[in-house]
């Protein structure tokens, strides 16, 4: 899912986790279409096709 978004970064972050996307998110245990700890209020975006 996080490759998808456009907040991700690389590396396993995004501008929710700059430090590290969480194993939950990650292993799609937690739908991060919904609010996360830690998160700040930010959620999976899709990227738009152009």
């Amino acid at each position: 899912m996080c490759m998808f978004c456009w907040r991700y970064v690389y590396n396993y972050r995004c501008e929710a986790y700059p430090k590290g996307i969480p194993e939950e998110i990650l292993t799609g245990e937690h739908d991060h279409t919904k609010p996360y700890e830690g998160d700040n209020d930010i959620q999976f975006e899709p990227i738009e096709e152009t």
